[in-house]
């Protein structure tokens, strides 16, 4: 999945107006929809981009966050241990070695994926997907 910046809401630095990103996770956090971009990396919120590919990828996982709704956190979508270690996303804003490793070997299988996509699709089959 890929989209493009269309406002920095956030105002952090790391996204660019007009840029496209490529989606790592997803997650719906006090009724907003965020998505997780290697920028950062970070989640950032929906409203801030638009869908230049609604294609997901093949590696990711879904929870609906029951047990945790009370925290805010109410689904993610993502790699797999975005979506089923607890601590993984603190551990990458903190910067701990195993969760940026983890991250990088998930964010190079989704990027293999996406481009090996690409390469077989025609032109026209490439419009069907965005």
């Amino acid at each position: 999945m890929k989209v493009k910046c269309i406002q920095d809401i956030d105002g952090g630095g790391f996204i660019e107006i007009g840029s496209e990103y490529t989606v790592y996770a997803m997650m719906i956090w006090k009724n907003s929809l965020s998505y997780f971009l290697s920028e950062g990396p970070h989640f950032y919120v929906a409203e801030q981009f638009e869908i230049v590919d609604r294609l997901l990828p093949l590696v990711w996982y879904f929870s609906f966050e029951t047990e945790k709704k009370d925290l805010g956190l109410q689904a993610i979508w993502g790699y797999k241990e975005m979506v089923f270690d607890d601590n993984h996303y603190v551990d990458l804003i903190e910067e701990e070695k195993e969760a940026l490793d983890i991250f990088a070997l998930r964010r190079q299988e989704i990027d293999d994926y996406e481009a090996l996509r690409a390469s077989k699709l025609s032109d026209t089959d490439k419009g069907i997907f965005r």
